[in-house]
């Protein structure tokens, strides 16, 4: 896996998607919107690959008072994507075990 503090930073159709230091981060470009989430806080991840179609992820808070941050993935950025998701998938299970 990757170095603590290494970032899995993925371009998105809406802005960016980061994984780093168990949080998520979603940037939406022109906004000024970030969602900052702490991986603990997280209660499931979707991850949607149709064919000839951009991938979308969707990550849902534990909390019913956030919003579900979605964003689109294109498929240059598929190789990003992955690897982040796979860090993801790792925080996740860590936080599930504290």
């Amino acid at each position: 896996m990757s170095p603590a503090g290494s970032a899995h930073v993925v371009e998105t159709s809406e802005g960016r998607f980061t994984v780093v230091d168990h949080h998520v981060r979603v940037e939406r470009t022109g906004s000024g919107r970030v969602a900052d989430l702490p991986v603990a806080h997280i209660r499931r991840v979707q991850l949607d690959i149709e064919s000839g179609r951009p991938a979308t992820v969707a990550i849902v808070p534990d909390s019913g008072s956030l919003d579900v941050q979605s964003v689109t993935v294109e498929r240059h950025q598929f190789d990003a994507l992955a690897r982040a998701i796979l860090q993801l998938a790792v925080d996740l299970h860590d936080a599930s075990r504290r």
